[in-house]
């Protein structure tokens, strides 16, 4: 939906189970996001499109295995990235490097043996 002045959205605590690309494109104000305790495996790439102004993705607690390049690409704002306590064994080469503003990335409680 088209939510123009939306800042906040919480779908914590719910049974989603993939993020398709562009999900929240229309939600170009959004600030934060809050999508933790899901049963979310798959993250198409680009799934956070057109998010100019997110500084707070929560992705913790779902059962993603892995984090693919493009996955976080279009996030110039992005401070807080939590991906604690998945099941992520494998971060794609350059997963994080589009990210200049981020200060906060949370990856433990995950399957890593080895980083990029």
């Amino acid at each position: 939906s088209n939510l123009p002045k939306l800042k906040t959205l919480h779908l914590n605590l719910n049974k989603l189970t993939h993020i398709q690309s562009a999900t929240f494109a229309n939600l170009p104000e959004l600030q934060w996001l809050y999508l933790h305790c899901n049963n979310i495996r798959k993250l198409q790439s680009e799934a956070f499109l057109n998010l100019p102004q997110l500084h707070t993705l929560n992705l913790q607690y779902n059962k993603i295995s892995i984090v693919q390049a493009a996955t976080f690409s279009d996030l110039p704002k992005l401070k807080n990235l939590r991906l604690d306590k998945n099941q992520i064994s494998n971060i794609q080469s350059g997963t994080f490097s589009n990210l200049p503003n981020l200060q906060h990335l949370q990856l433990q409680s995950n399957k890593i043996s080895s980083l990029p």
